[in-house]
């Protein structure tokens, strides 16, 4: 009897010791779970708009024929979102498009949140005072472009502070009263 218990203590031992190397083995790290940067969701939207208000305040300072105007937005914007700003203020500039006036948010209002990662917004953009102005001088802004614009702004954490991943204008373009 003695013959045949010994295979089973064997066999016991070898799972115990199994059991104790898979303890001390390293464990799969947890996948990281987004971190809330701001204490609460309207403090991330405040953060936000006011991310969004500094974007929109580079475009009003920006001369086309002068990219270094443009540099500023790579602080605020996702690195494709500023390379193909940069690439169109380019083309305007080889145009020789000259740009004037002031657009303005009348506001930003919070639509979807994603905490530590996204957030939606719409916003409404005054443009009734921007020009926009050919080599020749002629303006080449259509007697039919509204005075305003709602866009959906969609933007994203980088570096822990929003930054704009993309705009597009709205299917109805037209901004409601706030």
């Amino acid at each position: 009897m003695i013959t045949r218990t010994r295979p089973v203590v064997a066999f016991t031992l070898l799972l115990v010791a199994l059991g104790m190397i898979s303890g001390c083995a390293p464990q799969a790290e947890p996948e990281p779970t987004p971190s809330a940067v701001f204490a609460s969701e309207e403090e991330a939207f405040k953060a936000a708009e006011e991310t969004y208000r500094a974007y929109n305040e580079v475009f009003n300072n920006l001369n086309y024929q002068d990219l270094v105007t443009l540099e500023p937005l790579a602080e605020l914007s996702t690195p494709e979102n500023f390379a193909l700003e940069r690439k169109a203020v380019s083309e305007f500039g080889a145009e020789g498009i000259v740009r004037g006036g002031r657009a303005e948010v009348e506001w930003f209002r919070p639509q979807a949140y994603k905490v530590g990662e996204s957030l939606t917004a719409w916003s409404c953009i005054n443009i009734s005072a921007t020009t926009f102005v050919d080599s020749s001088g002629t303006s080449i802004v259509p007697s039919t472009r509204p005075k305003r614009y709602a866009l959906e702004v969609v933007m994203v954490l980088y570096r822990k502070q929003w930054v704009v991943s993309e705009t597009s204008e709205m299917e109805d373009p037209s901004c409601p009263p706030s």
